[in-house]
Order: C-alpha cells, then structure tokens, then sequence
C-alpha cells in the first residue's frame, strides 16, 4: 500500500489488521554529522526505536538511507536534503515498513505518541533551538528559520506542556541527544506545511481465502 493515509484512521486501521501498536523502546542516539542527512536519520530512529527487531541500524545505514531518499527526489547524490514523505516512501520500498500515515495537525499527532508510539517530525529549525538549556529545553523565540530538520518525537512530558523528541546530533546534545520543545511552540513551527509521520513496521494481514465449496455428494448420487 503506497497511499498515504491519515492519522486519525490509523488506530481502526491497526485494530482491523490486527497489528499491535508500538510504544517506544530506547536506543542509542545516532550522529549526522555535518551532513544534511536528518531525513534518512530521523526515519532510521523510527525503525530503532520500537519493538520490532531491525538489524543493522547504524550511521552508515542513516547515511545510504537518505542517499535512498535523494535517488525517489530524482535527484541521486545531492546534498540539499529530503522530506519525511520521501523517506516514508524510501523504508516502505526497502521493505522496512509496510504502511505510514500522516498526522494533519499537532493535537492528532501528540495523542498518537502518547497512545500509540513514536513519529518522525520534518519542521522547520530556528536559530534559537540549536543549545538547548540546562533542562533539555529547546526555544524558537523571535529567532530566525535556519531551514528544515528531521526529529523523532518519542514522548510526552508528565505535566502534558513538553513534546520529549530524540535529535541526530549525537549523545552529547541537549541531555543525552534529546530535547524538549512546548507543544505550543511545536503546533506554531508545526502549522507552516510540517510533516509528522508514523507507522507499521510490518505490512497488513492479508485476509485468509475462503476454501473451496466441496461438491455436494447428494447431488452427485441423485446423478
């Protein structure tokens, strides 16, 4: 299924095919670099942050990802970065997840990481969102755009005010590679043209074919 579909179906999508919603799993944090490469990282954080078993989810893998991602942007080797939709399509072809949807706003997509588990963010990144403070907490202000980013947002904070994501900065960003950012401050960067992605890292259950009617043998008698 290559279709994007919304966020709000997912949870009666997910219940008809009988597949489990994930809930978060903790795993090292990745490194980008100095590379544009956030999509092909924020999707491999998808991948290795829940239940399901992915080998091999490394940097390297980050990397060859959103070279994956650049070739579906029809543009092989660029170094001018991707879109989450891009790198959706790009896991779903390498057979690493069988059908994504698409949150519409920022309310749809707190409550599915709250109840269900994490999504890959692409929004824009201020200025002022690149040292978090001593609590892990990230601010726009009146900053300027320094352009588009990929995150994974993985949690909720306790008072329900924070949205708890995981960079691809390495371990030594913000606290131990996460941040913080309000809800409020996320649903202001969220609402120019932002993308929050989730999905099922295994492919619906095909329904099962009805056997074959037996021939009645009365009728085969009466013959």
């Amino acid at each position: 299924m290559t279709r994007d579909l919304r966020m709000r179906d997912a949870v009666a999508f997910l219940e008809a095919h009988k597949i489990t919603p994930v809930q978060y799993v903790d795993y090292a944090s990745l490194d980008q670099g100095h590379t544009g490469h956030c999509v092909g990282f924020g999707c491999s954080g998808l991948l290795a942050s829940t239940p399901v078993p992915v080998a091999g989810v490394t940097n390297d893998s980050a990397h060859a990802l959103y070279y994956k991602c650049k070739a579906l942007d029809g543009e092989p080797g660029a170094e001018d970065g991707s879109t989450v939709r891009t790198g959706a399509k790009a896991l779903q072809q390498a057979g690493r997840i069988g059908v994504y949807f698409f949150a519409s706003s920022i309310n749809e997509a707190a409550a599915y990481v709250d109840e269900h588990g994490p999504i890959v963010l692409g929004i824009d990144w201020f200025d002022g969102m690149f040292t978090p403070d001593a609590s892990g907490i990230i601010t726009p202000g009146d900053t300027a755009a320094a352009g588009g980013h990929c995150i994974l947002w993985y949690g909720i904070s306790v008072d329900s005010k924070y949205a708890v994501l995981r960079n691809s900065w390495g371990p030594s960003w913000g606290i131990k590679g996460d941040c913080k950012i309000s809800i409020e401050d996320l649903n202001l960067i969220f609402s120019n043209n932002g993308e929050a992605l989730a999905a099922t890292e295994v492919s619906p259950v095909p329904p099962k074919p009805k056997p074959p009617k037996k021939p009645c043998r009365l009728l085969a008698w009466l013959k």
